[in-house]
């Protein structure tokens, strides 16, 4: 076992390649809101017992999106509204990705990234319920009190309000950050848990990580550290480019979690190319739906079930209040 760990090891070092040691990690955030009573959901009883155990075996990976953030301009379509109005290309709007396309070829990217900034500067970062959820994640126990393990979270946010709150609850972490341009264009960085930075060049044999959480952000995003050049996936071609490259540029732990484990997106959208065809990829070998999107929508849902998903058409919000509270009662089912 441990010859096998140490051949592992070296595998994994010769196909990163080190940018920086480990580092201090400081951020600073506005104050944890108060988490809302939220009325019991009695009729997804059973799904949520589903979802439990799936917990309780580290069998279930999480998808986030934008309306965990909701009502704030972080939230895609108030975000791309904002950027068409700011860029008088509010005629392109119902196509987000058409919106910073149009940007993007018409003023140039350094344009486009500077009004991202400018945006994040303009709203205030606090922590959702949804993020309270991860943060709470070692108080959570099994029916037989063992720990749970630490789960993968997929994110096409841009904040790193998740990591902060991780960090701040003094769990690890890992993250894996894509990169849609510069010089490691189609690549991750990798951030280990003990802050050091390097850049995976051979994907396919990142076999294993350590126990901790493993955050991978699809659309990179900002960087509150200013360690990883900037970079977001937002533009159509971006959008189109990182879909042909799933699964490939995904680490090989990662391909293995979304193949082996059910999918459950809160407050995430499943028209991008990229979140499609991170689906399709987790479900080529699982006919019929397997996985779940909590997202406020009640079109779509015969499309989305033929491709793995069923669509819970709940607040997002009200969802994870429920599922934090039973996970809290060491995964009892029912109300009193």
């Amino acid at each position: 076992m441990q010859v096998e760990k140490l051949i592992r090891s070296i595998v994994e070092r010769i196909c990163v390649h080190t940018v920086e040691g480990a580092v201090e990690e400081k951020h600073e955030l506005s104050p944890d809101p108060e988490t809302p009573y939220c009325e019991p959901t009695l009729d997804l009883n059973a799904h949520f017992d589903r979802v439990i155990r799936l917990i309780e075996d580290g069998r279930l990976t999480f998808f986030l999106g934008s309306a965990i953030h909701s009502p704030t301009k972080l939230m895609a379509k108030e975000f791309y509204d904002e950027l068409a109005r700011i860029f008088e290309c509010e005629a392109l709007k119902v196509d987000r990705s058409a919106v910073a396309q149009y940007i993007a070829d018409r003023h140039g990217r350094d344009n486009l990234y500077g009004e991202i900034r400018r945006l994040f500067a303009r709203t205030s970062l606090v922590p959702s319920g949804t993020h309270q959820l991860f943060a709470s994640w070692k108080k959570f126990k099994t029916h037989a009190g063992d720990a749970i393990a630490f789960p993968l979270v997929v994110t096409t946010n841009y904040d790193d309000i998740l990591e902060c709150r991780l960090a701040d609850a003094g769990l690890p972490y890992r993250l894996l950050s894509y990169q849609a341009d510069g010089p490691h264009r189609r690549l991750f960085y990798h951030r280990s848990p003990d802050n050091a930075l390097r850049i995976i060049e051979k994907p396919q044999n990142i076999r294993n990580f350590s126990e901790a959480f493993v955050i991978v952000k699809l659309n990179r995003g900002f960087d509150r550290q200013r360690r990883i050049p900037e970079s977001y996936t937002t533009t159509l071609l971006d959008y189109w480019a990182l879909a042909a490259r799933i699964p490939n540029v995904l680490p090989e732990a990662v391909k293995e979690k979304l193949v082996s484990n059910p999918l459950l997106f809160l407050g995430h959208g499943l028209r991008a190319q990229d979140t499609e065809s991170l689906v399709r990829f987790a479900h080529r070998a699982h006919p019929g739906p397997r996985s779940w999107a909590v997202v406020l929508r009640d079109d779509g849902i015969e499309y989305w079930r033929q491709c793995g998903i069923e669509i819970l058409n709940k607040h997002v919000d009200n969802y994870v209040a429920e599922l934090h509270a039973r996970l809290a009662r060491n995964g009892t089912i029912g109300y009193a």
